[in-house]
């Protein structure tokens, strides 16, 4: 998978998680109700960003696979390959952490806006 590919993915997710979080009912009677449906909105957006990474890393596992196959007598060329397969596993993976942060930002904010209902303690 391309970089650019990879990275599109990665910010339509975003998109997705704070589309998500609009869309999270602030005006619960219950403040309970309103941190559970948080924590439930928290759990739908990480599950994604995993769901994304498990994705991403699969694709790359066949492209590692595929460096090996590509060159089987050519250790150099089989060894930059993989190198470029690292290098998009490694920026995967911090994509994935910047993914969990941000339902994890939004996810408290959420939160903040039960405090500031009504029905808070």
């Amino acid at each position: 998978m391309r970089p650019a590919a990879v990275l599109k993915m990665l910010c339509a997710a975003l998109v997705l998680v704070a589309a998500a979080a609009i869309t999270v009912p602030v005006a619960h009677a219950d403040f309970a109700e309103c941190v559970q449906a948080c924590v439930d909105q928290f759990d739908a957006d990480k599950a994604e960003c995993d769901r994304q990474l498990d994705e991403t890393l699969a694709q790359l596992d066949q492209e590692a696979e595929d460096c090996l196959a590509n060159n089987p007598n050519d250790p150099i060329g089989a060894g930059l390959c993989m190198r470029e397969v690292n290098i998009k596993r490694f920026r995967a993976q911090a994509d994935h952490k910047r993914c969990v942060s941000v339902a994890n930002t939004v996810a408290y904010n959420c939160y903040r806006d039960c405090q500031n209902s009504p029905s808070a303690p």
